[in-house]
């Protein structure tokens, strides 16, 4: 065995196998990603771990092996399990070795004497008494590398206890290493199946962690990590929501079970209109449309009612809003999309936007405001704008005052 540019040679090792093996892979050391301590090689029914110093160890398996290195370990996968091999981290060998004269070994061995109501508890903590934040920061590290639960309490209590000793200890690490091993055993458990490590955890980040249970469907536990690790749920919330429009095909009970969960969608971020927009796209309009009942963003809700062929309810929510924009932006819609019949019977509906439709006109196309005055029978201001079109070719302030005395006794001859 060597170092990839051949400079170096680490050791020779006699297998006493004539034939080929049928997989080699390194075991990197999960604290030096540049550094390999072992090589890992399987024959039929055969591992070898073979150290860089010329020690091996042989384990039998199953005939089927694969290899799978990784950033810190080797996986081991057969027809029945899954294993891992990985170098010990020296936080835990600090703390287990046998004879180990580190301060987290002492710590540890400190709280076990302390379980026991023992005195030689205090002794063990005198001797540390310089290095106990550095003792309770290993005890705490060393935890997250175990995957024995049993093996993480002890760590976890042990480092609590060294804890109560310290004056100015941050207690931050502690706190999010009991976050991080919650949910590194949890996605750990044979039902969800993600065996990550504590490095391969840190290195990936958790929104990727969530990403792959909800690809799994394992929405309630993503949820769950989500309020842990103190991250937004919205994303999960979407897909899971994205699945239920997909597969569940009675639109009353999506659209309950969808209501019921985004009770407060303003304070989770969850937008109703990503949710019915995804109906839209598989053709569930009717859904899309009870969805957007429940967005309370009329600027997003509008846009996509007029897209669904619900005018009406467009133009309502928009008034609604009161937001002018919004209610032009639909009235121009409904215009250039609908027949000049049916836009006019559905804007004479609704007042305020029958209102300001009339001023768009007024400023921008003047024949259709004349056209609305004749067939509303609204003599007053057909009159009002016979007198404006008849005094446009006067300017000044007399023409002006004039013509504002000529409306208010027009109107004083109408009740």
């Amino acid at each position: 065995m060597g170092s990839s540019n051949l400079k170096t040679k680490y050791c020779e090792f006699d297998t006493g196998r004539s034939e080929r093996p049928t997989q080699l892979a390194w075991c990197v050391d999960a604290e030096n990603i540049h550094k390999s301590d072992a090589l890992i090689v399987t024959y039929p029914c055969l591992l070898l771990v073979i150290g860089t110093s010329g020690d091996s160890n042989a384990y039998t398996y199953d005939p089927a092996i694969y290899l799978i290195p990784e950033m810190d370990c080797v996986r081991i996968l057969t027809n029945g399990y899954h294993e891992m091999i990985q170098k010990i981290p020296k936080c835990v060998t600090n703390i287990f070795a046998i004879n180990s004269q580190a301060p987290s070994s002492f710590l540890f061995e400190a709280h076990k004497k302390f379980l026991e109501k023992s005195h030689q508890s205090n002794e063990y903590l005198c001797l540390i008494k310089d290095n106990l934040i550095q003792a309770v920061d290993e005890c705490i590290r060393a935890a997250g590398y175990e995957t024995d639960s049993e093996a993480q309490k002890s760590l976890i209590k042990a480092a609590y206890f060294g804890k109560a000793f310290c004056a100015h200890h941050n207690p931050e690490n502690y706190n999010m290493m009991c976050r991080v091993i919650r949910v590194l055993n949890s996605i750990r458990h044979p039902k969800v199946g993600i065996p990550l490590t504590y490095r391969q955890f840190n290195h990936l980040k958790s929104n990727v962690i969530l990403d792959r249970l909800v690809f799994r469907k394992h929405y309630a536990l993503a949820i769950q990590i989500a309020k842990h690790l103190k991250l937004p749920e919205s994303r999960i919330l979407e897909h899971w929501a994205f699945h239920l429009v997909i597969y569940d095909k009675n639109d009353d009970d999506v659209a309950k079970k969808i209501t019921e969960k985004f009770y407060n969608p303003t304070a989770l971020g969850v937008s109703f209109c990503n949710i019915a927009k995804k109906a839209q796209e598989i053709g569930r309009t009717k859904l899309a449309t009870m969805l957007l009942e429940q967005e309370p963003k009329a600027s997003a809700r509008v846009p996509l009612l007029l897209k669904l062929g619900e005018n009406k309810k467009a133009l309502l929510s928009a008034i609604y809003s009161g937001d002018t924009d919004l209610v032009y932006m639909v009235i121009l819609q409904l215009k250039e999309t609908t027949q000049l019949a049916d836009f006019q019977m559905t804007i004479r509906s609704y007042p305020n936007a029958h209102n300001l439709f009339k001023k768009y006109c007024s400023q921008y196309n003047v024949s259709a405001l004349k056209d609305i005055f004749t067939q509303e029978d609204d003599f007053l201001s057909q009159a009002e704008f016979s007198l404006c079109d008849g005094l446009t070719d006067i300017a000044g302030l007399e023409t002006n005052l004039l013509l504002t005395i000529l409306k208010l006794i027009l109107r004083s001859f109408c009740p």
